[in-house]
Protein backbone atom coordinates (compact mmCIF):
# COMPACT_ATOMS: atom_id res chain seq x y z
CA UNK A 1 0.00 0.00 0.00
CA UNK A 2 1.26 3.34 -1.22
CA UNK A 3 1.80 5.98 1.81
CA UNK A 4 -0.82 8.95 1.18
CA UNK A 5 0.88 11.72 -1.48
CA UNK A 6 1.51 14.94 0.68
CA UNK A 7 4.37 15.99 -1.67
CA UNK A 8 2.29 19.27 -3.04
CA UNK A 9 0.62 20.09 0.31
CA UNK A 10 4.27 20.88 1.69
CA UNK A 11 5.36 22.72 -1.03
CA UNK A 12 3.32 25.20 -1.35
CA UNK A 13 2.79 25.93 2.28
CA UNK A 14 4.50 28.61 2.22
CA UNK A 15 2.47 30.47 -0.10
CA UNK A 16 -0.62 31.03 2.22
CA UNK A 17 1.69 33.19 4.80
CA UNK A 18 3.60 35.22 1.64
CA UNK A 19 0.28 35.89 0.24
CA UNK A 20 -0.87 37.42 3.50
CA UNK A 21 2.45 39.34 4.22
CA UNK A 22 2.23 41.14 0.13
CA UNK A 23 -1.39 41.55 1.17
CA UNK A 24 -0.40 43.47 4.90
CA UNK A 25 2.38 45.52 2.75
CA UNK A 26 -0.27 46.85 -0.21
CA UNK A 27 -2.86 47.62 2.56
CA UNK A 28 -0.79 49.78 4.29
CA UNK A 29 0.59 51.60 1.10
CA UNK A 30 -3.24 52.00 -0.51
CA UNK A 31 -4.30 53.88 2.58
CA UNK A 32 -1.82 55.46 3.86
CA UNK A 33 -2.36 59.53 5.22
CA UNK A 34 -1.15 62.18 3.81
CA UNK A 35 -1.72 65.21 5.41
CA UNK A 36 -2.21 69.11 3.59
CA UNK A 37 0.36 71.59 5.86
CA UNK A 38 0.52 73.87 2.84
CA UNK A 39 -1.61 77.29 3.65
CA UNK A 40 -3.56 78.05 0.17
CA UNK A 41 -1.90 76.46 -2.80
CA UNK A 42 -2.25 73.85 -5.78
CA UNK A 43 -2.40 70.29 -4.88
CA UNK A 44 0.41 69.62 -6.72
CA UNK A 45 2.95 71.13 -4.61
CA UNK A 46 4.90 68.06 -3.29
CA UNK A 47 5.99 69.86 -0.25
CA UNK A 48 2.58 70.99 0.74
CA UNK A 49 2.10 67.42 2.10
CA UNK A 50 3.44 65.54 5.02
CA UNK A 51 5.12 63.15 4.38
CA UNK A 52 6.06 65.28 0.77
CA UNK A 53 4.60 63.79 -2.29
CA UNK A 54 1.94 64.50 -3.71
CA UNK A 55 -0.83 62.18 -2.68
CA UNK A 56 -1.82 59.48 -4.96
CA UNK A 57 -3.72 56.55 -4.31
CA UNK A 58 -3.28 57.78 -0.57
CA UNK A 59 -5.80 59.68 1.46
CA UNK A 60 -5.66 63.28 0.78
CA UNK A 61 -6.44 65.03 4.38
CA UNK A 62 -6.93 68.43 4.82
CA UNK A 63 -7.39 69.02 8.65
CA UNK A 64 -5.66 72.74 8.56
CA UNK A 65 -8.40 75.00 8.59
CA UNK A 66 -10.90 76.14 6.30
CA UNK A 67 -9.06 78.97 5.00
CA UNK A 68 -6.48 77.03 3.93
CA UNK A 69 -7.28 75.80 0.92
CA UNK A 70 -6.46 72.53 -1.31
CA UNK A 71 -6.69 74.18 -4.75
CA UNK A 72 -7.16 72.22 -7.62
CA UNK A 73 -7.48 74.40 -11.08
CA UNK A 74 -7.26 74.06 -14.73
CA UNK A 75 -4.22 73.04 -16.54
CA UNK A 76 -3.75 70.93 -13.48
CA UNK A 77 -2.78 66.89 -14.25
CA UNK A 78 -5.89 64.68 -13.07
CA UNK A 79 -5.29 64.01 -9.69
CA UNK A 80 -6.04 60.37 -8.40
CA UNK A 81 -6.04 60.24 -4.38
CA UNK A 82 -7.50 57.34 -2.38
CA UNK A 83 -10.17 59.34 0.02
CA UNK A 84 -10.45 63.07 0.07
CA UNK A 85 -10.90 64.01 3.64
CA UNK A 86 -12.03 67.46 5.05
CA UNK A 87 -12.81 67.86 8.70
CA UNK A 88 -11.66 64.42 9.58
CA UNK A 89 -11.41 64.55 13.14
CA UNK A 90 -13.10 66.17 16.33
CA UNK A 91 -13.13 69.81 15.81
CA UNK A 92 -11.21 69.76 12.35
CA UNK A 93 -11.72 71.87 9.51
CA UNK A 94 -10.42 71.77 6.08
CA UNK A 95 -11.36 72.92 2.64
CA UNK A 96 -11.19 72.10 -1.54
CA UNK A 97 -11.37 74.64 -3.95
CA UNK A 98 -11.82 72.90 -7.42
CA UNK A 99 -12.02 75.96 -10.54
CA UNK A 100 -11.03 73.33 -13.00
CA UNK A 101 -8.88 69.71 -14.54
CA UNK A 102 -10.22 66.27 -13.31
CA UNK A 103 -10.38 64.71 -9.70
CA UNK A 104 -10.75 61.10 -9.67
CA UNK A 105 -11.34 59.54 -5.67
CA UNK A 106 -10.49 55.92 -5.76
CA UNK A 107 -11.95 55.52 -2.66
CA UNK A 108 -14.04 57.92 -0.60
CA UNK A 109 -15.41 61.50 -0.73
CA UNK A 110 -15.70 62.56 2.82
CA UNK A 111 -16.58 65.50 4.82
CA UNK A 112 -16.95 66.50 8.32
CA UNK A 113 -17.02 62.75 9.29
CA UNK A 114 -16.16 63.72 13.25
CA UNK A 115 -17.85 65.27 15.96
CA UNK A 116 -17.57 69.52 15.48
CA UNK A 117 -15.78 68.99 12.29
CA UNK A 118 -16.45 71.26 8.82
CA UNK A 119 -15.42 69.78 5.66
CA UNK A 120 -15.63 72.26 2.42
CA UNK A 121 -15.46 71.15 -0.68
CA UNK A 122 -16.54 73.89 -3.97
CA UNK A 123 -16.31 72.71 -6.74
CA UNK A 124 -16.86 75.81 -9.67
CA UNK A 125 -15.51 73.81 -12.76
CA UNK A 126 -14.06 70.47 -13.52
CA UNK A 127 -15.05 67.32 -12.86
CA UNK A 128 -14.61 65.06 -9.45
CA UNK A 129 -15.31 61.48 -10.05
CA UNK A 130 -16.09 59.32 -6.69
CA UNK A 131 -15.39 55.23 -7.45
CA UNK A 132 -17.05 53.95 -4.26
CA UNK A 133 -18.95 56.36 -1.53
CA UNK A 134 -19.35 60.08 -0.61
CA UNK A 135 -20.38 60.76 3.31
CA UNK A 136 -21.21 64.34 4.37
CA UNK A 137 -21.54 65.16 7.90
CA UNK A 138 -21.35 61.53 8.93
CA UNK A 139 -21.87 62.13 12.79
CA UNK A 140 -24.50 64.49 12.76
CA UNK A 141 -27.20 65.44 10.32
CA UNK A 142 -26.10 68.12 7.95
CA UNK A 143 -27.81 71.06 6.49
CA UNK A 144 -26.99 71.69 2.99
CA UNK A 145 -27.73 74.79 1.44
CA UNK A 146 -28.07 76.83 -1.61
Amino acid sequence: MEPPYVGCYTSISWFPRSLLAALVVAARCAFADSYWQGGTSDFNVAGSWNPAGVPTGVNAINDSGSNNLVLIRPGDPTWRPWDIRAGDGVNASGSYLQTGSTNIVNGWFRLGDSANSTGYYTLSNGVVNVLLQAHVGEVVCPQLLQ
